[in-house]
């Protein structure tokens, strides 16, 4: 398969391929190209005031972004808030070598709610955008019936892992913790669909109001079982399934209304999804295993306490995700609408200035970690952490890298060319794999985090050259970019 910049985007895209098959229904139409989605912002007047010009200068530089992105943003800060006091309090109380069990959970965690989000929730959000209110709630229908189906695979895959593991295949010390987690990946992604379908419609007061009452039984469950000593990596995830059930099941009760099920539409649905989605979930899944393959690297040539040291340093320096996440989960149904409305033109414009906001930000924030990071790992997690600053400046340096990409990344998926992403995906990870291994094995945790900034600089460099180069001259809509 030919490259992005040496096959412009004509033709018979999957967007084409998608709003064909629905236009056989009378009364149920795709939004053309152009018309205004429902539930657009309008822009506020200007204030005279010198804080009123400031804040106008803002919405006219980052426009949608900006001004949806404060609650996405306090969202984010929320569910990454969790996941941090989560990561301190097992760290804390169970010790690096607990620590380093559930930060590989974790990443078996991160790698199905990734999963889902590329085959379930991103195809909902690229699409559901350009439909009528009835054919999106059937859509939404055979949506949900997807998830299930998904949630039935995952936990199928992790309990053929877990079993691998006790049989002595791998890191031994890892299968209770799988074994837990067949049983609270369900409630996870339920959570996680909740929170996707919110963001697909712009709801961003919904997704807060979810992932606070999560917080608020996950800490607190975490906090009681910790002063009791009855804490570890396992029991930390039958906490955080609780938390997810409690949530997910009340957003759906609540909800259950905006899906239609169409039992002859979910076979037609998902094969389209898949049309789209198997480049988003080849991406995703590269990109989740480039971030995380040198915890299992480390696990694998220097033992579970080195990745619990790594994992330590790489939580402080996810401080930062929140504004990253956030103005993430805004970006993509920004782009999406984006690109139904100004073709790849007003894609790039979005990219663009979401950059911009992103480096001036994280510039900043890195700045902090690259100069403090050490203090506050040693400070957070102990005195057995001690002595981490330099890994803690590589991965900061390699956070702000990989947001730099963010909008590249975005902006390939709302062109559809997903399927570019997961080439360079695959280029940084065989870089960050072989520079890790061959640096780890004399600077220890140092050496991992050198060999992911390595794939990281990879893989930003070569998703703008890609995107800016396809989308360059290209005919979408009657558009020129």
């Amino acid at each position: 398969m030919s490259s992005a910049a040496e096959s412009p985007i004509v033709g018979k895209a999957p967007q084409e391929q998608f709003s064909a098959t629905f236009r056989d229904d009378p009364g149920e139409s795709v939004v053309p190209a152009g018309e205004p989605c429902t539930g657009a912002v309008t822009r506020p007047h200007a204030s005279s005031s010198v804080s009123g010009a400031v804040i106008t200068w803002l919405r006219k530089t980052f426009g949608v972004t900006a001004r949806k992105g404060t609650l996405a943003l306090i969202d984010q800060l929320v569910v990454s808030g969790t996941n941090f006091l989560t990561t301190v309090i097992v760290g804390r109380a169970c010790g690096a070598d607990e620590l380093g069990i559930y930060a590989l959970g974790f990443t078996l965690v991160l790698l199905t709610a990734c999963v889902h989000e590329s085959l379930v929730s991103t195809p909902y959000v690229i699409y559901g955008n350009r439909l009528r209110e009835k054919r999106r709630s059937l859509y939404a229908g055979s949506v949900l019936v997807h998830h299930a189906m998904l949630v039935m695979l995952a936990m199928t895959c992790l309990a053929i892992f877990a079993a691998a593991l006790s049989a002595g295949l791998g890191t031994a010390a890892l299968a209770p913790t799988v074994w837990v987690l067949v049983g609270v990946v369900p409630f996870a992604l339920l959570r996680e669909f909740a929170r996707r379908i919110a963001f697909a419609h712009m709801h961003m007061s919904t997704a807060l109001v979810l992932d606070l009452l999560v917080a608020t039984i996950q800490i607190g469950g975490l906090a009681a079982l910790a002063a009791v000593g009855a804490l570890s990596a396992g029991v930390a995830y039958v906490v955080l399934g609780v938390s997810c059930a409690v949530a997910g099941a009340t957003w759906l009760g609540l909800h259950r209304a905006r899906f239609t099920v169409r039992w002859r539409r979910v076979g037609r649905d998902l094969r389209q999804n898949w049309l789209f989605g198997k480049w988003v979930f080849a991406g995703l899944v590269s990109f989740i295993v480039h971030v995380n393959v040198v915890h299992w690297l480390l696990a694998l040539v220097l033992g579970t306490a080195a990745t619990g040291e790594y994992a330590a340093c790489m939580t402080v320096v996810m401080i930062c995700n929140p504004f990253v996440q956030g103005i993430s989960n805004v970006l993509v149904p920004r782009a999406a609408r984006a690109f139904a409305d100004g073709g790849v033109t007003e894609v790039r414009r979005v990219a663009r200035k979401t950059t911009l906001l992103l480096g001036m930000a994280m510039g900043s924030l890195c700045s902090i970690l690259i100069l403090f990071g050490g203090s506050v790992v040693a400070l957070l997690y102990g005195s057995q952490y001690v002595g981490h600053g330099i890994t803690v400046a590589v991965l900061a340096t390699g956070m702000l890298v990989r947001s730099l990409g963010m909008s590249a990344f975005i902006g390939l998926v709302a062109v559809e060319r997903p399927d570019v992403n997961f080439k360079i995906n695959l280029a940084g990870l065989a870089v960050t794999v072989v520079l890790a291994c061959m640096l780890m094995t004399t600077w220890g945790v140092v050496g991992g985090a050198c060999g992911l900034l390595a794939g990281d600089i990879a893989a930003a460099a070569a998703r703008w050259n890609t995107f800016l180069r396809s989308t360059r001259g290209v005919v979408i809509d009657g558009s020129m970019a």
